[in-house]
């Protein structure tokens, strides 16, 4: 049996369609945590999160499983995370700034995870990036 996957092609097109929903609603980025949307942005389901600024290249980030993760992914960078914590510091190292409006998954995030999110990014301005 062949394991599932999505094409590159396909992550690329979706990639393009979200990045320029991103810039006509004025947002620098957004921080996709859920898993569905993890493996529709990225083609892998493992623990991690996928930025995707307005302008330029994703990162994926990956906690658990980060080989799996590879094999997984039809994406030829794949960074692994000790914890989400990293994700505002690789963020600034790879785009030199931390986006300010930066978009969430705000029609199924708890607030717990909404809050968290919140205090790594100081001074950020969340915004919804569900539609």
């Amino acid at each position: 049996m062949t394991p599932f996957s999505i094409p590159s092609g396909q992550i690329e097109a979706r990639l393009s369609k979200l990045q320029k929903k991103l810039r006509v609603n004025g947002l620098d980025g957004v921080l996709i945590v859920q898993r569905v949307d993890v493996i529709y942005f990225a083609g892998t389901a493992q623990n991690g999160c996928r930025y995707v600024p307005a302008r330029k290249t994703p990162l994926l980030c990956i906690k658990h499983s980060h080989a799996r993760a590879c094999r997984e992914s039809p994406l030829k960078h794949v960074l692994r995370i000790q914890s989400i914590k990293d994700v505002p510091g690789l963020i600034q190292d790879r785009y030199s700034d931390l986006p300010k409006p930066l978009g969430l998954e705000l029609d199924i995030m708890p607030v717990n995870q909404f809050r968290f999110i919140e205090s790594l990014f100081p001074g950020c301005r969340p915004a919804d990036a569900s539609g």
